[in-house]
């Protein structure tokens, strides 16, 4: 029976310093939210402002990375612009050709075939 209440009182003394540490640990919480909380009123709008610069450079910069690497690819390019060129001139060939296939002369009786 001693021993149970030597246990007994060691685990309330554990618990009232978890009391006090938790106490502690509350109000330092409560200090810091209420740090956050005036920081949220008096700088709210310098964070806001510092988060989208920030964003809209990284932004900017992806843009112009991609652009860059899009420019780097020279190939492509010379390539799109060679079958552009070559593909006007074969569309106005591709037509007169249409309307001479079109032009039927009309049929002899003449014609033999001497195979």
């Amino acid at each position: 029976m001693v021993t149970s209440a030597g246990f007994v009182n060691g685990t309330i003394t554990q618990l009232s310093d978890s009391v006090e540490t938790l106490k502690n640990a509350s109000a330092t919480a409560l200090d810091a939210i209420s740090q956050v909380e005036s920081s949220i009123k008096n700088n709210a709008s310098n964070i806001v402002r510092q988060v989208l610069s920030s964003y809209a450079k990284t932004l900017s910069d992806d843009i112009t990375d991609d652009a860059n690497a899009g420019l780097d690819e020279n190939g492509l390019w010379f390539s799109l612009g060679w079958s552009l060129i070559m593909l006007i001139p074969c569309m106005i060939c591709g037509l007169v050709l249409a309307n001479l296939y079109r032009r039927r002369s009309p049929y002899d009786g003449d014609y033999k075939d001497d195979l």
